[in-house]
């Protein structure tokens, strides 16, 4: 045990060559420094001087590591501090957060805020960090200001999510005016992002009620992200997966907040928008197979009241399957797109009405097999 007590009073002053010895890229410095560090951050001593190297220090990658070992246990540690020390930490974080520096170390201090608004505002404490946030989203605030608002107001949402209740109808108001109002795809992309992980933790009737309002403008944001995915970067991509995988949660939950949307969402998958479209990455049409897997599965009748919806359906599926393998995207694809279109036909010959697929069903496989193509195999 003395030994545990010797590791935790590690001299601040030496926690720079602990860092160095930490990124140095060599094993065993790296193991020795771990386990030093690792203890350190178990005892409430240890905030200060990780602060002090997280404001101040010049060096990034210092900042970085400060940032991930606060990261690692500040819950804990936040639940320990005095009043005043806690004011401190909040106050310290929140203009850091602000100033600029790089883009990962911004977002280890934003997931860190999240971490202590998630057992800070259960307790009524820091209501003051949403006054903080609407005030980079003022009128006269330039829109990189406004963007780092929403994406800390997005780890915030979360890392705290369902804590934020008492919050749920001033979010709304807000988010509502950002994603609407705001000109800059950018900041609409931020809005979007914040509405989604609260989309997750709605669980009451009258919240459900709260959101519906939402929904339309999410869903308008996930659609300009996809027509314009041909000139897009990475962090775009994450925002439609985010998207896709956020509705298909609700549409699996109890919840019937997508219900009035579902129809039209169908059949702009099915369109020549998206399934059909060559120039689509396959990670989307991935993901637009994969949601009406979800929709068939949860949702039937949507597929199975519309006619037109259901023979659309299963004769866009018949032609991905008979698509030719060698597209642009498929060579680094672990699985093909045509194997996703042939999973859902199987998925969807053993859950919807046979009386209402059977016709559809016979009318694309005689096409298929008409075309002399190798797919006999389906």
């Amino acid at each position: 045990h003395g030994m545990a007590e010797n590791q935790t009073a590690i001299n601040p002053e030496h926690l720079p060559e602990l860092f160095e010895a930490f990124l140095s890229g060599n094993n065993e410095r790296i193991k020795q420094s771990t386990s030093l560090l690792r203890a350190y951050i178990k005892n409430l001593n240890c905030l200060n001087p990780l602060l002090s190297i997280l404001t101040s220090s010049e060096n990034p990658g210092y900042k970085q590591l400060a940032a991930v070992l606060l990261k690692k246990n500040i819950g804990n540690l936040y639940l320990q501090m005095q009043p005043n020390d806690r004011v401190y930490l909040k106050t310290v974080l929140l203009e850091q957060y602000f100033s600029p520096q790089s883009t990962r170390v911004n977002k280890s201090i934003g997931v860190i805020i999240g971490d202590i608004a998630k057992v800070a505002l259960p307790l009524g404490e820091w209501s003051e960090l949403f006054v903080a946030i609407s005030s980079k989203m003022g009128a006269g605030s330039s829109e990189n200001d406004k963007a780092s608002g929403l994406k800390l107001l997005s780890l915030v949402i979360e890392g705290a999510g369902s804590n934020l209740e008492k919050h749920f109808q001033e979010l709304h108001d807000f988010l509502l005016t950002s994603i609407q109002q705001e000109n800059s795809m950018n900041i609409k992309v931020q809005a979007y992002k914040c509405v989604l992980h609260i989309l997750e933790f709605l669980y009451e009737e009258e919240h459900i009620q709260l959101y519906q309002d939402l929904v339309e403008p999410v869903l308008r944001v996930l659609l300009q992200l996809v027509s314009q995915q041909q000139a897009s970067q990475g962090e775009d991509d994450e925002a439609v997966f985010l998207g896709f995988d956020v509705i298909m949660n609700v549409v699996e939950s109890e919840s019937q907040l997508m219900n009035p949307f579902l129809p039209q969402l169908v059949t702009y998958i099915l369109s020549e928008n998206f399934l059909l479209n060559k120039n689509l990455s396959t990670g989307y049409k991935e993901c637009g197979l994969d949601f009406l897997g979800v929709v068939a599965e949860n949702r039937m009748t949507v597929l199975t009241k519309d006619a037109e919806v259901l023979e659309k359906l299963i004769q866009v599926l018949f032609t991905l399957v008979s698509q030719d393998k060698n597209s642009k995207f498929d060579e680094d694809e672990e699985e093909s797109i045509q194997d996703v279109a042939l999973y859902l036909i199987e998925d969807i010959a053993v859950t919807l009405p046979k009386r209402k697929i059977y016709k559809h069903f016979k009318q694309n496989l005689q096409i298929l097999f008409s075309s002399g193509e190798e797919y006999h195999k389906i």
